[in-house]
């Protein structure tokens, strides 16, 4: 017979006791649930800018649109954001004017 799965992990077991220990009044178990499921999230998601000589800055909303006002497109590292304005740069050569950047 298999053994029944844990619901949760070692690091979640260490900070219910590192709560318990500090002695407050809230509960241990809603404090570490709710620590490490922010730490799942990748807090560090960039977006591409551009800017052109003496123009607002602009940000890629997708496709192969730059918009000073829209939800922009966001990339887990600036490597992956990079890649994607070589990719554009090289198709529209009026990219080559704008100053690029991953933030």
């Amino acid at each position: 017979m298999a053994r029944p799965r844990r619901k949760h992990t070692a690091k979640w077991d260490r900070c219910v006791g590192d709560v318990k220990r500090r002695g407050t009044a809230v509960d241990p178990a809603a404090v570490c649930t709710a620590a490490l499921s922010r730490r799942r999230r990748n807090p560090r998601q960039v977006a591409l800018y551009a800017q052109g000589k003496g123009t607002p800055v602009l940000k890629y909303v997708g496709g192969i649109k730059f918009a000073r006002r829209g939800k922009p497109v966001r990339f887990e590292n600036g490597a992956h954001a990079w890649n994607v304005a070589r990719q554009l740069r090289a198709q529209f050569p009026v990219l080559r004017k704008y100053r690029l950047w991953a933030a």
